[in-house]
């Protein structure tokens, strides 16, 4: 008898979509289970794709390479208390979970499970939504074009207008899910009208930080997906060079320690790309000065000289370009607006970082 194995019956936790939602028993087989095919569905598996080799390492290693970048940083817009009061469920969660579109999907999967399981009485069509727009978002990561794809895109959208039109904060998680699939298949750069979107929704409930702390504490998963927005927002105006920042200084408070880790941004080069976001509507203003000037040049030299040449990690690797992306605009930047203000050429960027790279 110890050798006889007996059915473990069914395990909706592994089961496709379309399965897991009509009470069928799977058998799993990938990309289309026997159940679907007979039915000419779309199993809907939810794709995940490992970006980072280094998603299983403990995040306790990665501390002591983090931390001295910190206590450096003159510029951290983000005060050492509140690193300190992260949730640590939010920590695990963003230590396990790469950030990229498949990530977000997870995220918004496991939020979806925590607003069920919560005791906090949300609407029915706030529920609606999250649950529409994850059935969306998997079925728009498969590629499929058939009528099942589309009416779940269009019903997305109709519940995401609903929840809009009673301005409750949970809409939020609709627009994150739209912004982050044209952040990874729209044109580059061109995602703002969805962060615009999200700030308008947002001044309805929050006018300044304890606000935004007492939503956040209330919905579960929301300050992830904030996070998400306000990060989209910087780099989207970098990429437009319009110096049209959408969120406030305070808003980004949001972004926390692991947030930065996920995408392996140094907490103090994020605040160079804040600063050269607000720089650039200062420079076309012809406001600036001889001071905004030496602090720029100061803040890009400051990431060439961070560089950690002997860190050849994933995380260090993403943290190595971040800086380099931030000095090159920042001596571009500089090197461009000198030459317009003379006739002749000031110093060429790629010089210095090349003394570096040497």
């Amino acid at each position: 008898m110890a050798g006889d194995k007996k059915p473990r019956g069914i395990r909706h936790d592994r089961h496709c979509y379309h399965c897991r939602m009509n009470g069928i028993k799977c058998d799993l087989n990938r990309p289309r289970c026997q159940p679907c095919q007979q039915q000419d569905v779309s199993c809907q598996y939810p794709q995940r794709v490992k970006w980072m080799s280094e998603k299983t390492t403990p995040a306790v290693k990665t501390s002591p390479q983090t931390s001295p970048s910190l206590s450096l940083s003159p510029l951290s817009t983000i005060p050492a208390e509140q690193h300190d009061s992260i949730q640590v469920g939010q920590t695990d969660l963003h230590a396990n979970i790469p950030i990229n579109l498949y990530g977000f999907i997870d995220l918004l999967s496991h939020f979806y499970q925590e607003i069920q399981s919560s005791k906090q009485e949300l609407p029915e069509e706030a529920i609606e939504l999250i649950s529409r727009t994850l059935s969306f978002a998997r079925s728009r990561l498969q590629g499929t074009d058939d009528k099942d794809s589309i009416q779940s895109h269009l019903t997305a959208i109709s519940n995401l207008s609903k929840v809009i039109e009673s301005a409750h904060p949970v809409a939020l998680f609709g627009i994150g899910t739209f912004a982050m699939f044209e952040v990874c298949c729209g044109p580059f750069g061109q995602w703002h009208r969805h962060v615009q979107g999200a700030r308008s929704l947002l001044d309805l409930h929050c006018h300044n930080q304890t606000d935004i702390d007492n939503l956040t504490q209330q919905i579960p998963g929301l300050a992830d997906v904030l996070a998400y927005l306000v990060w989209f927002d910087v780099t989207g105006t970098l990429v437009r060079e319009d110096g049209a920042l959408i969120f406030d200084d305070w808003h980004r408070n949001i972004l926390h320690q692991s947030f930065f880790s996920s995408v392996g941004c140094p907490p103090d080069t994020y605040d160079l790309f804040v600063h050269l976001a607000k720089q650039e509507s200062e420079f076309e203003s012809r406001s600036r000065n001889a001071l905004s000037i030496a602090e720029l040049s100061t803040m890009a030299m400051d990431q060439v000289l961070r560089l950690d040449s002997s860190d050849q990690t994933d995380r260090g690797l993403a943290a190595a370009v971040y800086r380099y992306a931030g000095a090159i605009v920042a001596f571009a930047r500089l090197y461009r607006h000198h030459d317009q203000d003379q006739d002749q050429p000031g110093p060429c960027p790629r010089a210095i970082i090349q003394i570096k790279i040497n």
